[in-house]
């Protein structure tokens, strides 16, 4: 499996996981000390496949985040 395979499998286990109404957060880590297995395109690009209606931001030192809230009953 590739660095995107497996962030997509988990992205689509946690879909399954999370309750109606809940949220799923992704901090990314954008200075790395190794060679990233994904850049933010990709992460972005398989987010917004895998669960649509994903909030991207970039922040400060080539950081990143995604939010999504799982449609249905439930949350605040």
């Amino acid at each position: 499996m590739t660095a995107r395979t497996d962030f997509e499998a988990a992205l689509l286990r946690i879909r399954e996981l999370l309750r109606p109404g809940g949220t799923l957060v992704v901090f990314g880590e954008g200075m790395p000390v190794a060679v990233p297995r994904m850049s933010y395109g990709p992460v972005r690009a398989t987010a917004r496949r895998t669960l649509p209606g994903t909030r991207h931001r970039r922040h400060v030192l080539r950081r990143y985040s995604l939010s999504w809230r799982k449609p249905g009953r439930g949350g605040a």
